[in-house]
């Protein structure tokens, strides 16, 4: 298995060269994957909001990148991705997802562009290191490499603890996990693993937690693991109550306990992607139109959005979160219409 991408072994389209400093990587099956951390490190920089800018140059061309800079002080970067899933400043252990393969910045055709800069700041090969330990690194001090503390706010939040009760082992089925047909009526949780639709069995409680505003919504649960079970970080995942949706999300952590057969999972809402920060400058665009080019951007779903009237022109640097907060504001002030925002 590859230690930069989350599925599937190596496929190198482009080498290192003196016109090319780093290597591009495709998964062995031909088509894009998971990003992932090849050690533990720092997110140093996480680079977002852009599409394809074919014949661009410096920092443009790299796209939707990540930096992570590790224990030596030497860092990778991660360049040309769909989408960036991490912020700066998170703490990584190796194999966490970074983002997802994509065709951002100056490049041709889907794929991941790889380098290493060791800890003087020079650029080398990264080549023998695709599958190795980085120079001055080694397993064992990734793997003691601690997860990022979660991000703890004073505001008010929205709880919801659904008590379980552990049924038989995990079933699956295939298809889309929109349109899978509700199994029954009470609680179900579903996993989408490419076309497999699993209904893992739940233990313990199933907690989802909501902010009013500036944070993503969590669900958090634990399950059995045995040999109908298999999904990763990245998965979507599906809370249902009643046969009604109720969160609709993707995998960030699965741990495992060391003691027991049981996965605890942490799965955050799409707006996740909101606490990204970049730079925007817009002219002549309602909230409205604000919010259709983020999620067009990040690729990320949209429901139905009414026309919010008020145009404006703002020039911003900071998260997503705040960029659509002053918009929000801005709006509600001249119009006096109070704005809703639901996600599922």
């Amino acid at each position: 298995m590859s230690r930069v991408l989350q599925n599937y072994g190596n496929q190198v389209t482009q080498g290192y060269h003196s016109s090319h400093h780093g290597i591009d990587l495709i998964g062995s099956h031909g088509g894009t994957d998971y990003v992932v951390a090849h050690s533990a490190g720092t997110v140093t920089a996480a680079v977002s909001g852009y599409g394809n800018r074919q014949g661009s140059s410096g920092m443009t061309a790299y796209g939707n990148y990540v930096d992570v800079t590790h224990t030596d002080g030497s860092f990778t970067r991660y360049a040309h991705l769909q989408y960036v899933s991490v912020s700066k400043g998170k703490k990584v252990n190796s194999g966490d997802v970074l983002g997802y393969m994509g065709n951002t910045g100056n490049s041709y055709g889907a794929h991941l562009h790889f380098e290493y800069w060791n800890a003087s700041g020079v650029r080398s090969d990264p080549t023998p290191y695709i599958d190795a330990d980085l120079p001055g690194l080694n397993s064992s001090t990734t793997a003691n490499s601690s997860k990022a503390k979660a991000e703890k706010e004073t505001k008010d939040i929205t709880k919801v603890v659904v008590k379980s009760v552990e049924g038989s082992t995990a079933q699956h089925s295939t298809g889309n996990l929109t349109d899978t047909k509700m199994l029954s009526a009470g609680v179900e949780i579903l996993i989408q693993n490419g076309d497999k639709i699993m209904l893992p069995c739940v233990k313990d409680d199933i907690t989802l937690e909501s902010h009013r505003k500036g944070s993503p919504a969590v669900l958090k649960f634990s399950c059995v693991k045995d040999s109908n079970l298999n999904f990763q970080e990245g998965n979507a995942v599906s809370l249902r109550v009643n046969k009604a949706n109720v969160f609709y999300g993707y995998i960030f952590e699965k741990k495992h306990s060391s003691d027991m057969p049981v996965i605890q999972v942490t799965c955050y809402d799409q707006l996740r992607y909101f606490k990204n920060k970049d730079t925007y400058i817009y002219t002549n665009k309602k909230y409205s139109d604000l919010i259709r080019m983020l999620v067009g951007d990040f690729h990320l779903a949209l429901g139905t959005i009414e026309d919010t009237g008020y145009p404006m022109s703002r020039a911003e640097e900071t998260t997503l979160f705040d960029i659509c907060g002053n918009a929000s504001d801005e709006t509600v002030l001249n119009t006096g219409k109070v704005l809703v925002q639901t996600t599922w």
